[in-house]
């Protein structure tokens, strides 16, 4: 998911109106307020006391304006712990659901895998138990997404698999597609090109039947990928140009960056440095744009090997 500025806004006004409240903090400050008591016991008096108001729409809006982890200096994580915590008493188990799914994956952005991961295997038994297959499987992918973040490829397969059945359950297509590519991830991070390969190709099936050209375009990359570190340079080159082209028209300069700087390292694997550096200067000039850190830092990590394999060892220290 890609961070959005939001305001730390958490109401509606409307439930509040409904059952005649007066409160200061009525647009923006019911968990402001409710942090502030202190603890739990505090905030459980305050609950039971005002319980009409923490109706499902109210959640619902709550949730909805979460600002990203990065917003707010912890803000957004303690708002969403509060938000799981007044759901638990408020004993409806799809609320619960909903808090957890949106709490876990906030803690997931947020750098706080442990809790993420608590609140998603909560999510994803409720999904279970209220039969939403869809919601459970999206909190079996974002499993997936800690366990593969963490190295643990096993345990990224096993929930990739979980979620996959699901999503064939819903005929989902494109979700279908992402876990299917996740596992082509997986097999080259194994060294198993192959697999990968196949997994790319099966995914890039899905994404086509889907009618998701940008799905599409990620396997095209990705198969460019594996023609890479398999030694296969014009198989490597013709898919991410083929990408390219449809990065360009889905308007996806981080798509294109992407694909650039793979072939960069092409060129530069084939004794090529001055293709390699214009594929290096294109490809930083697009992370600039979008703002994409690790892009750029890894552009200039390359221009200065470049620069240092050639002997200008100011100009890799400039960059460097």
């Amino acid at each position: 998911m890609t961070p959005r500025k939001k305001q730390f806004v958490i109401l509606a006004a409307s439930a509040l109106i409904a059952v005649g409240a007066s409160l200061s903090w009525a647009m923006d400050g019911t968990l402001e307020h409710l942090a502030a008591l202190g603890g739990t016991e505090q905030r459980r008096n305050y609950f039971s006391a005002h319980r009409d108001i923490f109706t499902r729409q109210w959640f619902s809006e709550a949730m909805r304006s979460l600002p990203p982890p990065h917003v707010g200096k912890g803000k957004s994580s303690t708002a969403a712990d509060i938000l799981v915590e007044l759901a638990q008493w408020n004993g409806d188990e799809e609320t619960l659901a909903e808090t957890c799914r949106t709490a876990g994956f906030l803690h997931a952005r947020g750098n706080d895998p442990k809790k993420a991961e608590r609140l998603l295997e909560k999510a994803a038994s409720l999904y279970n138990k209220i039969a939403d297959s869809e919601k459970e499987a999206d909190c079996l992918s974002g499993l997936g997404e800690l366990a593969y973040e963490r190295s643990r490829f096993g345990l990224a397969g096993q929930r990739f698999n979980q979620a996959l059945e699901l999503y064939k359950k819903t005929g989902h297509l494109t979700r279908q597609g992402d876990i299917v590519k996740r596992r082509g991830d997986i097999a080259l991070k194994r060294l198993r090109n192959a697999e990968a390969r196949g997994r790319y190709r099966d995914a890039m099936d899905l994404y086509t039947a889907a009618g998701s050209l940008i799905g599409v375009a990620n396997c095209l990359k990705r198969l460019g990928d594996v023609a890479f570190y398999s030694g296969a340079a014009d198989d490597a080159a013709g898919m991410l140009y083929e990408a390219i082209t449809i990065y360009e028209k889905e308007n996806s300069p981080l798509g294109r960056a992407n694909c650039l700087q793979r072939l960069g390292d092409l060129s530069a694997s084939q004794q090529r440095a001055e293709n390699a550096r214009n594929y290096y200067m294109k490809a930083l000039e697009l992370y600039r744009v979008i703002g994409s850190d690790i892009g750029i830092a890894n552009c200039l990590t390359r221009l200065a090997e470049l620069a240092r394999a050639g002997g200008d060892l100011k100009e890799a220290a400039r960059l460097t």
